[in-house]
């Protein structure tokens, strides 16, 4: 299995730049991965996971060169639910996905589902804007 899944992001500062939106490849070495350290969460009762990761990408186009990330991680807690983190290098504050179930991932791909979080409409929007902006070059 391979599917591209979008997750709303945003910047962990009300004055901060941010991302919109993180692209990630679900594989099985994704899954693998946060199932692996969610059961380790469980058993030495852990509160989270934090595992030098990032996702495949995160948008709008060039923002990561705006913001110069680095530092990316994947954040998994009990349960499976897990986010994406990372800080640009000139700030006091990060950058982050919305936090989402890998069930939920899981059960949504099957459905046909690729954008999540809390405003699925306006990202939706957003990338379907990129896209035909990128069509007409």
């Amino acid at each position: 299995m391979e599917k591209t899944i979008f997750i709303e992001a945003y910047a962990c500062d009300d004055y901060g730049d941010g991302p919109r939106y993180a692209k990630v490849i679900v594989n099985d070495f994704l899954v693998e991965k946060i199932k692996t350290t969610a059961s380790i969460i469980e058993e030495n009762g852990l509160s989270e996971v934090r595992v030098y990761m990032s996702p495949e990408d995160w948008g709008p186009s060039k923002v990561v060169d705006e913001l110069r990330l680095q530092g990316g991680e994947l954040v998994v807690i009990g349960g499976g639910d897990f986010w994406f983190t990372d800080h640009p290098k000139h700030a006091g504050y990060s950058v982050k996905t919305r936090p989402v179930s890998l069930d939920a991932v899981l059960k949504g791909i099957e459905a046909g589902e690729y954008i999540f979080g809390d405003n699925v409409d306006d990202l939706r929007e957003l990338l379907e804007e990129e896209i035909d902006a990128a069509e007409a070059v």
